[in-house]
């Protein structure tokens, strides 16, 4: 039924003139010879119903590079988040497949909206006079109404997310439908691209539950990464509008490549520079470790050097050629090295950085100073997350004695805070120590506290409060 509504709204929408069933004569201003769109002969788009293929065409279902370049800073988020909300490789793969789906419907959304904007623009480009808009097979009305069906189908994908992604993800819509007023009236729309296409880099973190307003350090990578992948957005981008230059000088449209077009490599250069130093910084407030910096940030001064060195910025087919792959080399390279493979487990040193002599000596007299240990976040009079909140509340309600118990604030030692996860082998904070034991962090002991399992481990301690 789905698809018989679907096949009906297309219907409806679709009055699709003889341009998308033949080659059709178009006469761009400035063109004194007839040039003509050809529909497309292989392909996905080419096997669809021929009312559906200037639709096809708008989302840019045949250019999936521009999906890819959406998707890449969510999935760098949600495997940044995955060791500080505990997510199994399942839950951390099925996020991610999510958000591909929501890519992929919110950057056809995006195309629409650009082409909507730029349809008295596109008939003066070579590379755009042919899209739906600009040769009138698909009316401003229409593709307005189907702007609508997409941004709803997207609304769709994001209510599958916990309802804080809502208030992260809403905002984001300002800047995709303003993005293209940014290239009229300044040579740095990519700047607004940026913005845009990273905001994926924040919405990983509440999408596994990780409240950034109350856990700092997923706060201070969130905002690296964002920083990060909106620099690698400028640095693309900057190639890909190599491609259109000569024909925006004569529309009028600004960019940065024509505002650097003598200097174009030098600040391609800055800008993969930024990215790979936000990206490391990223992984720094996570405590990643060597084969994050290694393998991640390795393959990105790799696949950015190689393609800053031998792209050709004159030639458009060129430059389109390390827009498309470029993509996968860098965004694949990052992503692959973090990806979650159930069934295989590296060396945990290789995911942790080297514990000092000095800092594992602190925390075995931490550990040893009480039967009852809490690494937590804030103090317990005032918990500085939720999850350190909770732990308290559980200790509280067991009826753990204070006199055997003793809690220590990580935020006030950057140094312990890291310690201690590499210290247990544990990626979250809080953790609790019974007896010099460890025992596990918030989820541990929630589960522990709801079967009965804390209670009877406490009392085998003999550290609650006696008895009256």
């Amino acid at each position: 039924m789905p698809g018989r509504i679907w096949a009906h709204v297309m219907a409806q929408l679709s009055n699709t003139p003889s341009s998308t069933t033949s080659a059709t004569s178009c006469k761009p201003a400035g063109s004194g010879q007839a040039t003509y769109y050809i529909p497309p002969k292989t392909g996905l788009i080419a096997s669809l119903p021929q009312s559906w293929i200037p639709y096809a065409e708008l989302m840019r279902l045949d250019k999936p590079t521009g999906t890819y370049y959406l998707f890449f800073p969510c999935a760098f988020s949600t495997l940044l988040a995955a060791p500080i909300a505990s997510a199994s490789p399942l839950q951390t793969l099925g996020t991610m497949g999510l958000f591909l789906t929501g890519a992929l419907i919110m950057r056809g959304a995006g195309c629409t909206i650009n082409d909507l904007w730029d349809r008295n623009l596109d008939p003066h480009v070579e590379r755009t006079k042919f899209r739906p808009i600009a040769r009138k097979a698909i009316s401003p009305r229409k593709a307005v109404v189907f702007t609508g069906l997409q941004l709803l189908a997207g609304l769709g994908i994001l209510l599958h997310f916990p309802t804080q992604c809502l208030w992260y993800g809403i905002p984001s819509m300002l800047l995709v439908t303003t993005y293209p007023l940014a290239k009229r009236i300044t040579y740095y729309p990519q700047a607004v691209l940026g913005l845009t296409f990273s905001w994926g880099a924040i919405m990983g973190f509440p999408a596994l539950g990780v409240d950034l307003l109350s856990n700092r350090e997923a706060l201070e990578a969130a905002g690296a990464l964002y920083s990060s992948c909106a620099a690698w957005t400028i640095l693309y981008d900057m190639i890909y509008a190599h491609m259109d230059i000569k024909d925006d000088v004569a529309a009028g449209i600004k960019s940065i490549a024509l505002r650097h077009e003598h200097n174009t490599k030098t600040v391609l250069a800055t800008l993969a520079a930024i990215q790979v130093a936000l990206l490391a910084a990223a992984g720094a407030s996570v405590g990643a470790g060597p084969i994050f910096f290694i393998g991640s940030c390795g393959s990105a001064i790799l696949s950015l050097g190689t393609m800053i060195w031998r792209v050709q910025l004159k030639n458009v087919q060129n430059c389109w050629w390390w827009f498309k792959n470029g993509c996968l080399f860098t965004g694949g390279g990052i992503t692959f090295v973090r990806l979650p493979r159930p069934g295989f487990q590296l060396p945990s040193v290789l995911y942790a950085r080297l514990l000092s002599s000095e800092t594992r000596s602190a925390i075995d007299k931490a550990i040893a100073s009480s039967p009852v240990v809490l690494f937590m976040k804030g103090t317990p009079e005032t918990p500085q997350c939720g999850f350190s909140r909770a732990s308290i509340q559980i200790l509280g309600l067991q009826g753990v004695d204070p006199k055997k118990f003793v809690a220590f604030n990580v935020l006030e030692d950057s140094e312990l805070r890291q310690g201690i996860k590499e210290y247990s082998d544990w990626p979250t904070i809080p953790q609790l120590y019974l007896d010099k034991e460890f025992v596990g962090g918030c989820d541990i002991l929630m589960s522990m506290h709801q079967n009965g399992e804390l209670a009877k481990l406490l009392e085998e301690k003999g550290v609650l409060v006696a008895a009256d």
